[in-house]
């Protein structure tokens, strides 16, 4: 459930409410009663490949033509 919070309340409690953010709580900020943003995670998070395993994952592609590049030369 996406909570309500002021203005005020960002300004007075914004460490713990970013902390609820990185936990994946979302907010609807309002001023005067009324909501003028939401406040939600981010969605994309770096993930770490091993070597090895991006190795396994790009094995299957299809040999490059160095001479090709930058040639316009598609595929």
């Amino acid at each position: 459930m996406v909570r309500q919070i002021t203005q005020r309340e960002l300004r007075d409690d914004t460490p713990n409410i970013m902390r609820a953010v990185e936990e994946g709580e979302s907010f609807v900020l309002t001023r005067d009663g009324s909501p003028v943003a939401d406040i939600v995670p981010h969605s994309w998070k770096p993930t770490f490949v091993p070597l090895g395993e991006l190795i396994e994952l790009l094995g299957d592609l299809p040999p490059e033509d160095p001479e090709g590049w930058g040639k316009g030369d598609v595929g």
